[in-house]
């Protein structure tokens, strides 16, 4: 690891035209304020020292954050590395820690989901509507064989994208079409220094392995290029499977009190692979989230719908009505999802009322439901009344939104269908 950066604010981008990156186009004229993702690696400093000689001439504001996921003794002062070299550039830098990790699971996959929820919550906080992330083609061709090592289908092998959206936030991956090598030469050529993790070389991770492999495919003429070429044809036949799930959601699912309702018969007729991706699409929709399940944890799911079995996955309660399945939210998933009127409740809902303190927006519950002695007669599930969304005086109860009306306060959805159905 680097002790400290050598810092150049003369950037010669023009020695190396393939990094001259348009990112005008990149971030495009909306974006005033740009957050960058820089771990202090070779990527992320390349990435940023870009970003900072084109934001001095179009007088653009960036914002660094660095994760620190205190999994390694030399993670603080790693991030505060990343503080020096920002301060000597003269940009904000956050440093975000990772704090709550039960120690269970895998901690690649629980670190990554946590990265990108700490750099969301920066990103909201400082009033930042886009993220750059340093990813480059070197990881396209890796991440192609870990998922194909996986098993994984068409989705998983399609090219990495260059760009998604994750609660409003818009992530950027502007170095896609570069190498590494060609990283780490602009590096060296205008003298910055970045940190070396010793983990790149550590044959105990699967995707160092797969990188130290790399040369032997090249021999059979498995290169770079073929790898790249082959993602981006997935990923048309991607785009062209979603088209095909788009008209087959229109035939088999409606939206109800915030639920998604498939008809089972309807969707058992289509090919399996089109049952998969539309209850994926479901569960990325009402999530709000760009991570979804495990193809197994979906296939496990299709059998449940094709022997109508009530079935539990990433926080969602599927259960069967007749010859349906209805998708609600688990309320052990969001009991304690809290927040104050006037704001967005669990993605789905607007909560409009009285700004009072005292106030909170939380699920129903159980408990609550059965001071309810007529609840029955509203013909609305059991399990999507629980996580219905409820105001709260401290402990006590004040109004279930979906049981009682009061003129002070109104509730309204917060998703579209037509965005789930990619129609106007």
């Amino acid at each position: 690891m680097s002790k400290s950066y050598g810092i150049k604010l003369s950037v010669k981008i023009d020695k190396y035209p393939e990094l001259t990156i348009d990112f005008d186009k990149v971030f495009g004229v909306k974006h005033s304020k740009i957050g960058v993702a820089v771990s202090g690696g070779g990527d992320s400093i390349a990435l940023l020292l870009l970003i900072y000689k084109w934001a001095q001439e179009t007088k653009k504001t960036i914002l660094v954050a660095t994760v620190n996921h205190d999994l390694k003794p030399t993670a603080e002062h790693e991030a505060n590395q990343v503080s020096l070299f920002c301060s000597k550039l003269g940009i904000l830098h956050s440093v975000l820690t990772w704090k709550n990790w039960d120690k269970k699971g895998n901690v690649q996959a629980s670190a990554r989901k946590a990265r990108y929820q700490l750099l969301t919550k920066w990103a909201v906080e400082n009033n930042i509507s886009c993220v750059a992330l340093g990813h480059n083609r070197d990881d396209v061709v890796e991440n192609f064989f870990i998922r194909l090592s996986r098993g994984a289908g068409v989705d998983g092998l399609s090219q990495m994208l260059p760009s998604f959206e994750l609660d409003n936030i818009i992530y950027l991956r502007p170095l896609i079409d570069v190498s590494r090598e060609e990283l780490r030469t602009f590096l060296k050529v205008t003298k910055n220094k970045w940190i070396e993790d010793p983990a790149n070389d550590d044959q105990n991770f699967h995707r160092v392995r797969i990188r130290k492999s790399l040369s032997l495919l090249d021999q059979m003429g498995i290169n770079t290029e073929s790898v790249i070429t082959a993602s981006k044809n997935l990923r048309d036949a991607s785009q062209a499977l979603d088209i095909y799930t788009g008209v087959v959601a229109k035939e088999c699912v409606s939206f109800k009190d915030g639920d998604i309702i498939f008809n089972v018969p309807l969707l058992l007729n289509h090919p399996v692979e089109i049952q998969r991706r539309l209850l994926l699409k479901a569960i990325l929709f009402l999530a709000k989230s760009e991570f979804g399940p495990r193809s197994s944890e979906l296939s496990n799911l299709m059998t449940s719908f094709s022997k109508y079995r009530p079935h539990t996955l990433k926080g969602f309660y599927f259960f069967p009505v007749e010859e349906k399945m209805r998708m609600s939210r688990e309320y052990k998933a969001i009991e304690h999802y809290a927040t104050k009127p006037n704001n967005v409740w669990d993605h789905r809902w607007y909560v409009k009322g009285p700004k009072l303190s005292k106030y909170c927006i939380r699920p129903l519950g159980e408990k609550a439901l059965l001071g309810f002695t007529n609840w029955k007669n509203f013909g609305i599930p059991k399990y999507t009344l629980i996580s219905s969304p409820a105001v709260w005086d401290g402990n006590n109860l004040e109004l279930s939104l979906f049981l009682e009306r009061d003129n002070l306060w109104e509730l309204s959805l917060n998703i579209k269908e037509k965005d789930f159905f990619g129609c106007d």
